[in-house]
C-alpha cells in the first residue's frame, strides 16, 4: 500500500519550496530596482572627473602659465582667450546640467508605478502551486494551500476579489471558488481589474488593481510637479547665473552711463564715494580674512573692469570739462550737441600765479610740478565754498561761481542780473572767502614751501615766496562749447569773464593780492562789505562804465603744520563737508561772513590792520573822489608809517594826485581812466 502520510508530507514540502522560490523572486525583484537607483550615484564621479579636467584646462589657459611660444600659437591661430566671465558661465552652465541630469535620473524612478506594484509572476507563482495539488482536492494539504494563498491575497492592497479552481478529481463539486464579499464585477472598470490564470487554464484569479490605478495617477501627477519644479528651478538658476554674471553688469553699465548723461559732476562724486566705500570695506574684510589678501586682482571679472572703466571715464570728462561741461556732456550723450549754448550769471574769479616765467626758466620740466601743486590747492578751496574750477591757463586759472537760474533775473536794461537775496548774498561772500583762504593755504603749504628755499630761484628771485594775485567779478556770460571736432573747451564767453581778468592784472598796480569789482562788492552781505575797502574807482580797457576798485586787506599768515590725510577720504570728506556748508549757508543757518571773526588764518592775516587805519583811510579817499585831494593828501599822508608800515593803494593814489599837482581836474567826475591793462 502506499503512504499517504510520506506523500502528503512531501507535496507539503515541494509546496513550502515552491513559496519560499515565489517570496525570494520577488525579493530580488526588489533588490534590483533599489540597486539600479543607487547605481546612478556613480554618475557623480563624472562630474568629479569633470572638475579636474576642468581645472586643468584653466590651468593651461591662465595668461601666467603660458610660454611665448604658447601665446605666439594662439596668435597664429586666431584663438581668442576666454573670458573670466565666460569661463565662469560655462562653468556654472556645466554643474547646472549634470545636477539635473542626476537628480532625474535618481527621482524619475520614483514616480514610477513599477517601483511599488507586485509583479503578476508572484500571483502566478501562488497559483501555479494551489492547481499543482488539484488532483486531491479534499486532501488537507490542498484545502490548507487554497486557504493560505487567499489569506495571503485578500488583504493586501491589491487583493484577489474572484479565485476559481478547476479540480481534476472525480469527487462531485471539488471545484474551488471563492468570492470577495460584497464585490460585484460589474461595479469595476476594466482597467481596474487584473486577470490572472495558470498556464493549464485551471486555475483563474482575479484582482482588485484600483489601488494601483489611483497610485499610477497620483504618480503621474507628482511627475508632472516634480518636472514642472526641476525646470522652474532649473531656469531660476540659469536666469540668475546670468543676471549675476551679465544682465546685472549691464545694466550697472547703462545706469552708469545714464547718471554720467544727467550729471557727469555728480555722477562722478557719486562713483567715487561708492568706490571708496567698496574698498573700505574690502580693506576690513581682508583684515578680517586671511585668503582674501591672497585674491589676485586679476581674478576680476571683465564687467566689472569695463563698469570701473566707465566710472573712470565719467570722472575724466567731469575732471576735463567742469562744471560748463556737464550740460555740453549730458546734450552729447542724448544727441543735443547743438543746442548746449545758454547764458547764464556767474562770479567770475582769475587767479595768477606771480613771478611765473622766472621761476619756468629755472624749474624747466619740474614746472608742471608746480603749478599742479598751486592748483591742487587752488581747485580745492574753490570746491570747498562750492565754486568750479573752469580753465588753467599755464600761470593762470578761470573759477566760476554759477547762480541758479531762479536767482536771476531780467532788469530794465534788458540785461540778465542777480536778485537781491539771501541766497546770492551768502553765494558772493562764499567767492571772496575762498579767496582769502587759497592765501593763506599757499602760504601753510609744505609742498610749496621748499621752492622759497630752492637755491637757482633765490638767485635769480631773492626772498622769493609763492604768491597768487585774484580777480573777482559778476556777471552774465555765454556758457557752451568752444572750438571744432577736433577740440573743444567748455568755458565762458562775456565782457565779464575780461573784466575779471583785467582785475587780476591791475593788483599789481594797486599793490594788493586781491582785487574785486564793485558789482560784486554790492550783491556780497552787509558784514562782508564792512570788511572791504574800495581803494579807487576806475575805468578800464573796453569799458567806459566806471568800476569801483575794492580789495579786501590780508597779509600773508606765518607757515603751520597740517595734518596730513588720506588723499582719497579728505577728498570724500571734503565734498560732504561742502554739501552740508553750502546747504546751510543756503538756507541761512549759518553767515559765510563769520569767519571775518571765527576763522584763524583770516584773523591773523587782518591783524595788521586797525580801525583806525581804515576810518582814516575812508576820510582821504572821500575827500578824493570829491576832489578836495589836498584835504585827501592830509589824512592819506597821515596813514604810512603811523597806522601801518606800508600800503600801497594809498601811496597809488598819493602818486597819481601828486602827478597833477594835489589838484583836480575841471573835468574830475570821482573816476580815473586806469592806464594799464
Amino acid at each position: 500500500m502506499l503512504d499517504l502520510g510520506s506523500i502528503e508530507f512531501s507535496n507539503a514540502e515541494t509546496a513550502y519550496n515552491t513559496a519560499m522560490k515565489g517570496e525570494s523572486l520577488r525579493d530580488g525583484t526588489r533588490i534590483a530596482r533599489i540597486s539600479r537607483i543607487i547605481r546612478l550615484i556613480r554618475l557623480i564621479r563624472i562630474f568629479k572627473m569633470y572638475r579636474h579636467a576642468h581645472a586643468f584646462i584653466s590651468y593651461v589657459q591662465d595668461p601666467k602659465y603660458n610660454t611665448a611660444e604658447d601665446t605666439l600659437k594662439k596668435k597664429l591661430k586666431g584663438d581668442q582667450e576666454e573670458s573670466q566671465v565666460g569661463q565662469k558661465m560655462s562653468d556654472l552652465t556645466t554643474r547646472r546640467v549634470l545636477v539635473l541630469v542626476i537628480l532625474m535620473l535618481l527621482c524619475v524612478p520614483l514616480f514610477t508605478i513599477n517601483t511599488y506594484k507586485e509583479e503578476n509572476a508572484y500571483f502566478e507563482y501562488g497559483l501555479d502551486l494551489v492547481e499543482s495539488k488539484t488532483e486531491n482536492m479534499m486532501s488537507p494539504v490542498y484545502i490548507d494551500l487554497f486557504e493560505s494563498y487567499i489569506a495571503e491575497h485578500k488583504d493586501i492592497p491589491m487583493p484577489a476579489i474572484n479565485v476559481y479552481i478547476h479540480g481534476n478529481s472525480s469527487i462531485p463539486k471539488a471545484n474551488r471558488i471563492y468570492d470577495k464579499e460584497g464585490t460585484d464585477l460589474d461595479s469595476f472598470r476594466s482597467y481596474e481589474l487584473e486577470l490572472v490564470k495558470t498556464d493549464k487554464g485551471g486555475a483563474v484569479a482575479v484582482f482588485d488593481f484600483t489601488y494601483t490605478v489611483r497610485l499610477t495617477a497620483g504618480l503621474s501627477l507628482a511627475r508632472a510637479i516634480f518636472v514642472c519644479c526641476v525646470l522652474a528651478f532649473g531656469a531660476f538658476f540659469f536666469s540668475r547665473d546670468a543676471t549675476f554674471l551679465i544682465v546685472k553688469p549691464i545694466e550697472g553699465m547703462i545706469s552708469k552711463v545714464n547718471r554720467i548723461a544727467k550729471n557727469s559732476l555728480e555722477a562722478a562724486i557719486e562713483e567715487e564715494n561708492e568706490a571708496l566705500a567698496y574698498e573700505r570695506a574690502m580693506m576690513k574684510q581682508k583684515k578680517k580674512n586671511k585668503k582674501l589678501r591672497k585674491k589676485n586682482t586679476d581674478d576680476e571679472y571683465e564687467t566689472v573692469k569695463i563698469e570701473q572703466t566707465i566710472i573712470k571715464i565719467g570722472a575724466l570728462l567731469a575732471i576735463g570739462f567742469g562744471e560748463a561741461g556737464a550740460k555740453i556732456i549730458a546734450d552729447s550723450i542724448g544727441n543735443e550737441g547743438d543746442n548746449a549754448n545758454s547764458k547764464v550769471v556767474a562770479i567770475f574769479g582769475f587767479c595768477d600765479i606771480r613771478n611765473f616765467t622766472d621761476a619756468t626758466e629755472v624749474l624747466q620740466e619740474d614746472v608742471m610740478l608746480f603749478v599742479n601743486e598751486v592748483a591742487n590747492i587752488v581747485h580745492g578751496v574753490v570746491d570747498r565754498y562750492s565754486g568750479a574750477a573752469n580753465k588753467n591757463i599755464g600761470d593762470a586759472f578761470l573759477l566760476v561761481w554759477k547762480f541758479n537760474s531762479e536767482d536771476v533775473e531780467v532788469n530794465e536794461g534788458g540785461e540778465l542780473v542777480t536778485k537781491r537775496n539771501g541766497r546770492n548774498a551768502q553765494y558772493a561772500d562764499m567767492s571772496v572767502m575762498s579767496f582769502l583762504k587759497i592765501i593763506a593755504e599757499i602760504r601753510k603749504s609744505h609742498k610749496l614751501e621748499r621752492y622759497s628755499h630752492n637755491q637757482k630761484i633765490l638767485e635769480k628771485l631773492p626772498n622769493f615766496q609763492v604768491k597768487l594775485g585774484f580777480g573777482l567779478h559778476v556777471g552774465w556770460a555765454i556758457e557752451g562749447a568752444i572750438g571744432s571736432d577736433f577740440k573743444i573747451d567748455a568755458s565762458y564767453l562775456s565782457p565779464n569773464v575780461n573784466t575779471a581778468s583785467r582785475l587780476e592784472a591791475a593788483k599789481k598796480q594797486f599793490g594788493v593780492p586781491l582785487l574785486i569789482s564793485g558789482e560784486l562788492r554790492k550783491i556780497c552781505t552787509p558784514r562782508t562789505q564792512a570788511n572791504m575797502r574800495i581803494i579807487d574807482i576806475v575805468t578800464v580797457k573796453g569799458s567806459n562804465e566806471p568800476t569801483e576798485m575794492v580789495t579786501c586787506d590780508v597779509e600773508s599768515p606765518q607757515k603751520t603744520t597740517k595734518k596730513r590725510q588720506d588723499k582719497k577720504m579728505k577728498k570724500v570728506r571734503g565734498r560732504i563737508e561742502r554739501n552740508r556748508y553750502k546747504q546751510a549757508a543756503m538756507s541761512n543757518q549759518i553767515q559765510v561772513s563769520e569767519k571775518f571773526e571765527l576763522d584763524e588764518d583770516i584773523k591773523i592775516m587782518r591783524s595788521p590792520y586797525s580801525k583806525e587805519f581804515f576810518e582814516t583811510f575812508k576820510k582821504g579817499f572821500d575827500q578824493y573822489i570829491g576832489g578836495d585831494w589836498k584835504k585827501s593828501a592830509e589824512y592819506l599822508n597821515s596813514i604810512e608809517g603811523r597806522l601801518i608800515a606800508e600800503d600801497f593803494p594809498t601811496m597809488q593814489i598819493l602818486s597819481y594826485m601828486k602827478s597833477l599837482d594835489f589838484k583836480a581836474p575841471m573835468d574830475w567826475n570821482g573816476y580815473r581812466v586806469l592806464t594799464e591793462k
